[in-house]
């Protein structure tokens, strides 16, 4: 969210100066991440009463998480040796937030100045917020549907009308699930249990997504050929099941079809 506002109140990839600074609406915040924060209605002075504990309460626990989020952030530096040309580079370090705080309604967040400048230099991406609605409890739904979102805001996957399918295999790989080959090596062979462990974990993080970030999803073959409902209801081996494809739909999808015709 916080790059999100970054990249409104900049010159994006121009000259100029740049402005580290960005204000956030607390309440906004919260509701986005879940805090049920909104008044309901009441129709006595009593439930009213229990109303506004009940909105002070949740604002206290809203306030909690985020100031620990923000001081995590804080601590954070992104940290990496860059190679050219098959040999080590320079070694770059950079600060994330120089300064956070809450304060007048507003979560405040200053970008460290070489994160500012680099973040400047980043081609812009799409971020559906819906993804902060994912519970903790389900990262891979998490890191499954950010994947989605690179695959459908990437323009050639655009041009390639390929935006809206990921291979199994490619998805699996951003999850924390076993591969079979971790099963094989487990102290009993387990790759007989390759459902139980990858297939239906990754499903279940499908779920999660559904009517969150994606309105719907199925496995199809490469080109988006759909597989009948005998071959979806019986896959039954592993390595037919991570060459296989998921199509998604994004829930309120940006239209890229004007930005792509002026490139």
């Amino acid at each position: 969210v916080a790059v999100a506002e970054f990249t409104q109140n900049n010159n994006y990839g121009k000259g100029g100066t740049t402005n580290p600074r960005v204000s956030i609406p607390f309440l906004d915040y919260a509701r986005l991440i879940g805090y049920d924060i909104d008044e309901r209605p009441t129709t006595t002075p009593q439930e009213a009463e229990k109303e506004r504990a009940r909105i002070k309460e949740n604002t206290k626990k809203a306030k909690k998480r985020i100031n620990q989020d923000l001081q995590m952030m804080q601590n954070i530096k992104f940290t990496w040796k860059e190679n050219i040309k098959g040999k080590n580079a320079d070694f770059v370090s950079i600060v994330l937030f120089d300064y956070v705080a809450i304060k007048q309604g507003y979560i405040i967040i200053g970008f460290g100045h070489d994160m500012a400048e680099y973040l400047r230099q980043l081609p812009e991406t799409q971020y559906p917020r819906q993804l902060l609605t994912v519970p903790a409890k389900s990262p891979n739904a998490y890191r499954i549907g950010l994947k989605l979102a690179e695959q459908y805001n990437n323009d050639n996957n655009q041009r390639r009308g390929s935006s809206n399918r990921l291979k199994v295999d490619t998805l699996l790989k951003c999850t924390d699930l076993p591969t079979i080959e971790d099963l094989q090596n487990e102290s009993f062979n387990n790759s007989s249990k390759w459902e139980t462990r990858i297939k239906e974990p990754l499903e279940n993080a499908f779920d999660v997504l559904t009517n969150r970030v994606i309105s719907n999803w199925k496995y199809t073959r490469a080109k988006g050929e759909e597989l009948t409902e005998q071959e979806a209801y019986n896959i039954n081996d592993y390595e037919t099941f991570i060459s296989l494809y998921v199509e998604f739909e994004l829930i309120n999808a940006p239209d890229h079809t004007p930005r792509l015709e002026r490139r």
